[in-house]
């Protein structure tokens, strides 16, 4: 048996689902068929710095446009501490999905000389995704990957989910 709203499969006589905790159907014997779409972007630069906003955000709106995502991974190709390429493989099954997935990048970096200085010294990029997750109530964060510039974290890329709510 596998379950209707997530995929994952469930042992005989489990009653909820062990992946998304909703309550199992017992006409849902078999999974439903799959495929795969992958899809790449690369992030712009503009004069020494990347722009990363960019990106996260054409790629947001793709991952919306697909309307029965499974599940998402995320690859970032990282050289000399800036984020290049950015590429999303989804696995995509023939139902709806009651969840819509997005990306987001938070610029770690302080503004300030001073500030920058206590920065370096003491980075605290995970108070920067609480402020995130505080903004965002509805999302979940499914993925962080934090971008190191001399081993400084300067950024951090988000791979996230929201419960859709469709109109009434």
């Amino acid at each position: 048996m596998h379950c209707t709203q997530c995929g994952q499969a469930a042992a005989p006589g489990d009653k909820f689902c062990a992946g998304c905790g909703n309550p199992l159907s017992r006409n849902a014997a078999s999974p439903r068929t799959s495929s795969t779409m992958s899809r790449t972007f690369k992030v712009p630069v503009q004069g020494l710095r990347s722009v990363p906003h960019v990106t996260a955000q054409e790629a947001t709106n793709w991952l919306q446009s697909l309307n029965a995502i499974r599940r998402v991974r995320l690859n970032l190709s990282i050289s000399y501490g800036v984020v290049h390429i950015v590429a999303l493989h989804c696995e995509i099954q023939d139902r709806s999905n009651p969840y819509r997935f997005g990306l987001d990048v938070i610029r770690l970096t302080p503004s300030g000389i001073r500030n920058a200085i206590r920065w370096a010294q003491n980075p605290t990029p995970h108070e920067n995704l609480d402020q995130w997750s505080a903004a965002h109530p509805q999302a979940q964060i499914l993925t962080e990957r934090i971008v190191n510039s001399y081993g400084i974290p300067h950024e951090v890329w988000l791979l996230y989910r929201v419960l859709r709510t469709e109109p009434s």
